[in-house]
Parts: structure tokens; sequence; C-alpha cells
């Protein structure tokens, strides 16, 4: 890591041990602007857009983390719970689910094309006679 951006991280963990959010912001946005693909600094600044109820900022911002180093764990399990921390109340996302699925399947449709519905018969089924009763 070059001077220059540990001097800058420093900066930024300073102003969030001394309780300036937006100082720290700041700096990470500059850091961001000359090294984009820091995944230090975009998982810090995520980290405190979540901290402070921005959580789209916060997702945003993990998934650029990511993008850097996927195989970060720590970034996958934080991103996961930005994503719960803005995800709709279950009830809201319980009818979306069933509305999605009512339009899938229109009654009296299948989904299979040689399957019919519950309580419709199969074309030609029962046969009209059962060549085994001749």
């Amino acid at each position: 890591m070059t001077p220059d951006k540990k001097k800058l991280l420093s900066q930024a963990t300073e102003a969030l041990q001394a309780g300036e959010p937006e100082q720290a912001i700041s700096v990470l946005k500059d850091l961001l602007e000359k090294y984009p693909k820091n995944e230090i600094a975009s998982g810090l600044l995520a980290s405190i857009y979540a901290e402070i109820g921005m959580l789209d900022r916060a997702e945003e911002h993990f998934r650029e983390a990511l993008n850097a180093n996927r195989q970060n764990p720590l970034l996958r399990l934080h991103l996961g719970l930005a994503e719960a921390q803005g995800a709709p109340p279950v009830e809201v996302a319980m009818r979306e689910a069933e509305d999605r699925l009512a339009r899938r399947r229109a009654p009296g449709k299948s989904r299979h094309r040689y399957w019919p519905c519950p309580g419709q018969k199969a074309p030609g089924w029962p046969p009209a006679s059962d060549p085994r009763d001749a």
C-alpha cells in the first residue's frame, strides 16, 4: 500500500474515532477517486453508510469492494446484512411472491404441456373404450 493510501485511510479512521463520519466519508471519497479499486476504502465507506442508514449507498459500495476482491467473506456478510436491512417487510415480500405466482399460472392453464391442472382431465383420457374390454 502506498504512503498516500495509508495516510488517507488513517485520516478516515481518525475522523471516525473522533465521531465525524462526514469527514471520514469525504476522505474516503477522495481516496476512491485516486484509487477506485481499493477494497478497504470501499468497504469502510460502505460500513459508514450502513451505520448512518444510507443502505442503498452502503450496498453499492459493498458491491464495489466485492468486485475488487470476490473472495472476501466479510464483505459478502456485510453486503447480505445491508440487503437484509433494506428488505421490505415479510408481509410485503409474501404478497409480491403470491402475485407473481398468480400471474404465472392462470386458472385452467397447466405449466406442463401434457399434464392437466388439478380438476381437469387430460385430453383423450380416459379412453372411450378400453381395448382390453373387448
